[in-house]
């Protein structure tokens, strides 16, 4: 009898396994006691990449990205939990720049579900600069759609606006990170636009496709990564993608003297279309960022 329900548990494994999904919407890349759970992909990024934290993503050919958004450790729920996502360093207009010796204070973009056990407090987070404090500030429309999902014992309730604020006081991280202006207007049909992931190591280009763009609501923009790799030369990679643990990076376009600006941050992926084999099934081909005017404006004002 006993081999029986293990010959039956063993066959439902093999039927289940290739339907595994995961939410990049829903979380970061959970770690416990500071070592994430690997993954068992074939050819998993993850496990050639490792866990450490970079100050922008890096190529796992063994160059740099064009990308200037970072890695970034937040607390977790529980003690001692770490959520692996990403944020980028923002630009402020020209007239609060601040030119002399540097800057001792700067503001970064990330996914606001990335740091909600943070919402309106300090945190302590792990970057490739070092260990900084971060004040966390989330989207209005987004902190109050949490707490009512908290009272109502929801929180997989939708949560627009999926955006949140980092204010550094740290001299070293403000001169040293690389900071990206807001881009002047919003992406249009046939606009190519960039995306990065942090496991791929890789900045990657796609645009707006057929079903998917601007939604209604104005609060995010549906994209599909394209075969074409943007950087190294490369022309076709089948294993562009996104995975868990890329929320917060940030969505870009060509703007002014055709430098990156962040048109929004990676808060989901939307449809969850399949990356190509032999990536593991939990990455995706497409992406959702959290943009549009109102998040636009939220950012300029925090500025």
């Amino acid at each position: 009898m006993k081999m029986k329900i293990l010959a039956f548990c063993f066959i439902g494994l093999l039927i289940s396994a290739p339907f595994g999904v995961c939410d990049e919407g829903d979380h970061g890349a959970p770690e416990k006691n500071g070592s994430r759970e690997e993954a068992t992909g074939v050819e998993d990024p993850r496990e050639k990449k490792g866990d450490r934290y970079f100050k922008s993503y890096e190529s796992l050919e063994g160059g740099k990205s064009e990308n200037p958004s970072f890695d970034i450790g937040f607390p977790g729920e529980k003690s001692g939990e770490t959520h692996r996502c990403a944020a980028t360093v923002l630009k402020r207009p020209s007239d609060k720049q601040k030119q002399k010796n540097g800057e001792e204070n700067c503001t970064a973009v990330t996914a606001a579900h990335c740091v909600e056990p943070s919402f309106g407090k300090s945190a302590r987070v792990k970057t490739g600069y070092g260990e900084v404090t971060m004040e966390v500030t989330p989207h209005p429309t987004y902190a109050a759609a949490h707490e009512k999902a908290k009272g109502e014992n929801q929180d997989q309730a939708e949560k627009p606006f999926d955006v949140a604020v980092l204010k550094i006081k740290d001299k070293k991280f403000c001169s040293q990170a690389t900071k990206v202006a807001l881009c002047p207007k919003q992406p249009q049909k046939g606009d190519k636009l960039f995306m990065a992931s942090s496991w791929m190591g890789k900045l990657m280009s796609g645009g707006l496709a057929p079903g998917l763009g601007i939604s209604a609501h104005g609060d995010f923009i549906d994209t599909i990564i394209g075969e074409g790799v943007s950087f190294s030369g490369s022309t076709q990679d089948t294993k562009a993608a996104i995975t868990q643990g890329d929320s917060g990076g940030a969505g870009f376009m060509r703007g002014e003297s055709n430098e990156l600006c962040l048109l929004g941050v990676l808060s989901g992926t939307g449809k969850k279309i399949a990356a190509s084999p032999p990536l593991p099934h939990d990455f995706s081909k497409d992406a959702s960022y959290a943009a549009g005017s109102k998040v636009t404006e939220f950012l300029k004002g925090q500025l």
